[in-house]
């Protein structure tokens, strides 16, 4: 059984758009998932997925801004400009999920490093036909292993930031 993310969201991307505020000038439809980008603490890059029409995967569609709700200087990309990035989207199907925590919860360390933060929210499919949203919060920490998720977040923002120009988050 595959839990990929990619085709699940394709079918439920149109159901996404109303929950995300935008501004008006600068608006998508569409919307598959969002990744919020925050190096240091109130320091954040929104980086949010678009498909345009659920049938056709070459109206993707990546949008990066600034700020918590990312509507700082919006920049949009799609995979004919940056056929790395469109790689690093489709590369989001064959992420496994991560594993479900069962015990008690990490105690917070409040001297530990911070690490940039990648906070991912977007839609799952299931075996059984099912589907929801799904969120990922993952961190990359210095000297700490990274999990797929974290490797897939960090690669995707790569690819994204190596097709424009400008300072990387």
């Amino acid at each position: 059984m595959t839990r990929g993310l990619w085709p699940v969201a394709l079918a439920a991307a149109m159901l996404a758009a109303p929950g995300m505020a935008q501004d008006d000038a600068h608006r998508h439809g569409g919307l598959i998932f969002h990744l919020r980008v925050s190096p240091d603490l109130n320091d954040y890059t929104l980086y949010r997925a678009y498909l345009a029409d659920p049938d056709d995967p070459a109206s993707l569609l990546v949008e990066r801004g600034g700020g918590y709700l990312g509507n700082d200087g919006p920049v949009d990309l799609t995979p004919a400009q940056c056929p790395a990035l469109g790689r690093a989207v489709a590369a989001l199907g064959e992420l496994a999920l991560p594993a479900v925590h069962i015990g008690a919860p990490q105690r917070y360390a409040i001297n530990a490093v911070r690490g940039t933060e990648y906070d991912f929210s977007g839609f799952i499919g299931f075996a059984n036909g099912g589907e929801g949203e799904l969120r990922i919060l993952t961190y990359d920490v210095p000297d700490t292993p990274a999990e797929p998720q974290l490797e897939w977040a960090r690669g995707f923002v790569q690819a994204f930031e190596a097709c424009r120009a400008g300072p990387r988050p």
